[in-house]
C-alpha cells in the first residue's frame, strides 16, 4: 500500500530526536510494514531524516507569506494567501505521485491542518481514502462562532472536513465534543500517545545529572519540561518557583526545552533575582528527557489548554511526583490521590504547595507510587498506539 503523508510540520518538534515524537513513530510503523511511503511537506528541515528514502522524501517550496501571518492587522490576511499556495502546491506534488503508478492502493494522509484541503480536494479527485490526523486541538479554548471561523482559518476548516477517518490524540483538548460542535460525524479514533513504559527510576541512572544540580542535601529538583511557547505557561511555574524561594524553599528548577518565549523567560528569572536557581536546558534529546525526570523530585506542568501531554504521561510511568493545572481533561488523570491539582482559583498557591511537597519527601513518595499505578494501568506503548491505529486506516486501502 501507498501512504502519502502531506504536511508542514517538523517530524520532531524541536528538531531531530528532540521533543515529540508522535510524527516520528507514526512514519516509522507505516514504513517498516512495508508500505510505499511519502512525505510532503514544505519544511526543510524534514529533508534531513534517514527515516524515509530521499526519492520519497518531497520537499515543497514554502510559500512567501509564511513570513508575515504572526504581524498584527496584517497577519491574518497573510495566512489565508499562505493557505491557498501551500494547498495549490501540495496538491501538485500529491498528483505527481500518484501519476507515477495508478495503479496501487493508496491512502492520503493529511497530519495536521495545513495539509487537509489539498488531501481532501485530491480524495475527491482520485477517489481515495482519506486519513486526517490531529495532536488535539488548540480550538478548545474558543468558542465555534462565525467570527472564530474566520478568524481561526483554517483550523476550522481542518477539522470540519469529512473524512474516512480522524485521528486525534487524546491529550485532554476535548477533540470529541469540537468535532460534534463543527457537525464533523466522520469516523474517529482517539488515543493518547504511547509511551515506553519499561523506563523507570532503576532503569535510569540519574545519579551524576542529580549531582550537577544538588549541592546541598535539603535541596529539591522542580522540572517541567515543554516547548518554550506562550500557551505552555512555563511563567506560571517560575512565578511560582520565585514565591517558593521566597518562603525559605531550597533547590532548583530546570526547564528543558526550547522555544520562541525562551528569551522572555530568561528575563523573567533574572527580573525576580532567581537566576542563579533555574536552569535552562534547551532542547535535549529524547532519551535524556528520562534522566531530568529521573533526577527530579517533583514534576510541574501548568499549559493552558490541557496538561494531558507526553511530558506530563512520561514523568506519572517512572513514578513522579506531581504538580499540574485543572484545564481541559487533565482532571481525568489527576485526581488528588496520584498528584495535586490547582484551579484558577487556587494557582496563587502554587510556591506553597511545592514549600509543602519539598518539606515532605513521603507525600511527595505516595504521591508517585500512584501516579506511576495509573500510568501502568491505562497507557499503552508506542508499539500497542500504532498497532491500533495501524490496523484502522490498513481496513480503508482495502
Amino acid at each position: 500500500m501507498r501512504i502519502i503523508f502531506v504536511t508542514n510540520l517538523e517530524l520532531w518538534s524541536m528538531g531531530m530526536g528532540k521533543g515529540g515524537e508522535a510524527f516520528t513513530q507514526t512514519i516509522k510503523k507505516y514504513k517498516n510494514d512495508n508500505n510505499l511511503v511519502y512525505l510532503v511537506s514544505d519544511i526543510a528541515k524534514n529533508q534531513k531524516t534517514n527515516i524515509i528514502n530521499p526519492k520519497y522524501n518531497i520537499l515543497v517550496k514554502p510559500s512567501f507569506a509564511k513570513k508575515f501571518i504572526h504581524i498584527r492587522k496584517i497577519g491574518l490576511l497573510f495566512r489565508y494567501i499562505d493557505h491557498f499556495i501551500t494547498t495549490y502546491r501540495f496538491e501538485k506534488a500529491i498528483i505527481r505521485i500518484i501519476n507515477q503508478k495508478k495503479d496501487v492502493q493508496t491512502v492520503l494522509y493529511a497530519y495536521e491542518v495545513n495539509g487537509v484541503k489539498a488531501c481532501k480536494n485530491v480524495s475527491m479527485r482520485f477517489k481515495l481514502p482519506l486519513v486526517t490526523r490531529f495532536q488535539g486541538t488548540k480550538m478548545v479554548s474558543y468558542q465555534y462562532t462565525w467570527r472564530n471561523r474566520i478568524l481561526r482559518y483554517p483550523h476550522y476548516q481542518a477539522l470540519g472536513t469529512a473524512a474516512d477517518l480522524i485521528i486525534m490524540t487524546d491529550d485532554g483538548t476535548k477533540g470529541a465534543e469540537i468535532l460534534d460542535n463543527i457537525g464533523n460525524q466522520s469516523p474517529r479514533l482517539f488515543l493518547k500517545n504511547g509511551l515506553d513504559l519499561m523506563k523507570n527510576d532503576a532503569a535510569i541512572d540519574a545519579s551524576e545529572l542529580r549531582s550537577r544540580y544538588v549541592k546541598n542535601a535539603g535541596d529539591t529538583i522542580f522540572l517541567t519540561v515543554s516547548r518554550l511557547t506562550g500557551w505552555k505557561r512555563v511563567d506560571r511555574v517560575i512565578h511560582g518557583f520565585a514565591d517558593y524561594l521566597r518562603q525559605g524553599g531550597k533547590g532548583k528548577l530546570i526547564i528543558v526545552g526550547d522555544g520562541d518565549c525562551r528569551t522572555f523567560l530568561e528575563e523573567l528569572a533574572c527580573d525576580l533575582k532567581i537566576s542563579e536557581n533555574i536552569y535552562f536546558t534547551g532542547a535535549v534529546k529524547h532519551e535524556d528527557v528520562y534522566k531530568f525526570m529521573a533526577c527530579a523530585d517533583v514534576f510541574l506542568s501548568f499549559f493552558d489548554m490541557s496538561n494531558v501531554g507526553n511530558p506530563l504521561l512520561e514523568a506519572m510511568t517512572i513514578g513522579k511526583c506531581i504538580v499540574t493545572y485543572d484545564v481541559g481533561d487533565t482532571k481525568k488523570l489527576i485526581n488528588g490521590s496520584n498528584g495535586v491539582l490547582l484551579t484558577a482559583q487556587t494557582l496563587h498557591r502554587l510556591g506553597d504547595v511545592m514549600l509543602e511537597l519539598s518539606q515532605n519527601p513521603q507525600k511527595r513518595e505516595n504521591l508517585g507510587k500512584k501516579a506511576k499505578e495509573y500510568a501502568m494501568a491505562n497507557f499503552m506503548t508506542w508499539e500497542k498506539r500504532m498497532d491500533i491505529e495501524y490496523e484502522a486506516v490498513l481496513s480503508l486501502g482495502h
